[in-house]
């Protein structure tokens, strides 16, 4: 299948018709966050991150204005965290929020950072 690529809302590249399936939403901008858990020796346990990650992510399934979600792990420099790509700054603030971060910290023993990124442009591989 061949990816769309969407540059402001608008799939170029493909022949009239050839992109239908994947344009089931078309987003003009989204935000991505990253979140970012800096961790020590002593909150650094591969094994028990990936467990937590696994019993949080159900909660993000359906989330409005979440359109994907991804958990990723750096071994080298101790640090995990979550990828997000939303449809509108709003919708990640909404999620984001102080209450939320405290959240994660006394799941995954440190407190996250939250970067927010303009991604004006989305590619859509599904």
């Amino acid at each position: 299948m061949s990816p769309v690529f969407r540059l402001w809302g608008t799939p170029f590249g493909f022949a009239a018709g050839s992109h239908t399936r994947l344009l089931r939403r078309t987003l003009a901008r989204v935000i991505a966050t990253l979140v970012t858990f800096r961790h020590t020796d002593a909150t650094w346990d591969r094994a028990r991150l990936e467990a937590i990650s696994h019993s949080t992510a159900p909660k993000y399934k359906g989330k409005p204005g979440l359109v994907m979600k991804t958990y990723w792990y750096d071994d080298a420099r101790m640090e995990h965290g979550g990828f997000y790509v939303w449809e509108s700054r709003e919708f990640a603030e909404a999620t984001h929020t102080d209450e939320h971060c405290e959240r994660l910290a006394f799941l995954y023993g440190v407190m996250p950072t939250v970067r927010y990124l303009d991604a004006p442009v989305f590619v859509d591989n599904t």
